[in-house]
């Protein structure tokens, strides 16, 4: 069973809970953050099922299928339900020891497979597709997704007894992008702010919010993305300015990468808009979406996740790292005028 809506996916795991969950699931999504937010929510369930729910995470590549076989066929001192998360599986070049895992499943274990993209693990999905459910908003719509993140907003603000009106869901998208971890980190300074308020104002969001530096980021991120590299200076220690900056790139890539994406698939430009009715100035990024060709900005992409965990995780000077990120970017990619 394939769910190409967040909601309805959800909808389908609170009618399936708890005696009718499946036992393999498949979250597919561009956003590493979008990916593990449902893998919690999942977990969560299944923890409410099995309190004392065994945990194993594994990253593939560069951990292989025996290694996974192994833990399955290892049956738990303690008894009830194990999860097993094999993360980046369409990094893996050939799926079919990772298929043959489907053929034996012990039942008291759920697998649940990562990726990034559905081309590369149809594999998985057409060999489980009776026992597996997946999520699939690799190629969500940019309006739908806006519409989506709203709704999200709103609930994650009414879990906390606030209400979040849909001005300031808007202004924050529109000022913040669609990266769901940028948002989700400004909602958290939001609802700490307002304190006992129940209604958030547009002046909260104004008061704490990282969107006095937005200006600047929105144009960098444009320049970098559409035009060529740029300085970054100190400004890449600013935390404040870089996180929300991060997010404004990869909105811009996946902007790019879906443009071209429908641009290769020959549809010409006035449907194209149609795909993008919220896109300002759409005009100005066609031609160079056109040029580069979509597998430019997937590169893009794949080369910022790899700056974020240089950021995260070594000792590697940023502005050092920045530059190694916009020089692989960049790689064989003429500069535009």
């Amino acid at each position: 069973m394939k769910f190409q809506s967040a909601a309805a996916f959800e909808k389908h795991l609170q009618h399936s809970f708890p005696t009718h969950l499946a036992q393999v699931y498949l979250f597919i999504s561009p956003c590493e953050y979008e990916k593990r937010l449902w893998t919690n929510y999942l977990l969560a369930l299944l923890k409410q099922k099995e309190p004392q729910l065994q945990l194993t995470h594994f990253e593939a590549p560069p951990i292989g299928p025996i290694a996974v076989q192994d833990e399955l066929r290892t049956p738990s001192l303690w008894g009830g339900l194990r999860a097993i998360v094999i993360d980046q599986i369409d990094k893996v070049k050939n799926l079919e020891p990772f298929l043959k895992l489907l053929d034996s499943l012990a039942p008291d274990v759920i697998l649940i497979f990562l990726a990034a993209c559905a081309k590369s693990v149809s594999e998985l999905y057409q060999k489980g597709k009776k026992e597996l459910v997946a999520l699939d908003v690799s190629e969500e719509k940019p309006w739908d997704k806006e519409k989506r993140l709203h709704q999200w907003l709103r609930d994650e603000a009414l879990k906390e007894g606030k209400q979040l009106p849909s001005e300031v869901t808007m202004g924050l998208i529109k000022d913040l992008g669609t990266d769901l971890a940028t948002l989700y980190q400004e909602l958290k300074k939001l609802l700490t702010y307002v304190g006992s308020k129940t209604i958030i104002e547009w002046k909260d969001a104004e008061a704490v919010c990282s969107i006095k530096d937005l200006s600047t980021g929105w144009q960098l991120a444009e320049r970098l993305v559409w035009k060529s590299p740029i300085p970054m200076k100190d400004k890449i220690h600013d935390l404040g300015f870089l996180f929300p900056f991060l997010g404004q790139l990869r909105y811009h890539l996946q902007l790019g990468a879906q443009i071209a994406d429908v641009l290769e698939r020959k549809m010409a430009v006035p449907d194209l808009k149609k795909h993008f009715p919220s896109v300002r100035n759409l005009e100005k990024f066609i031609p160079l979406a056109a040029q580069r060709k979509s597998r430019f900005f997937l590169r893009g992409l794949l080369k910022l996740y790899e700056f974020e965990l240089l950021a995260k995780s070594a000792s590697l000077d940023l502005r050092v790292a920045f530059d190694i990120f916009q020089a692989h970017m960049y790689e064989k990619t003429p500069l535009a005028s």
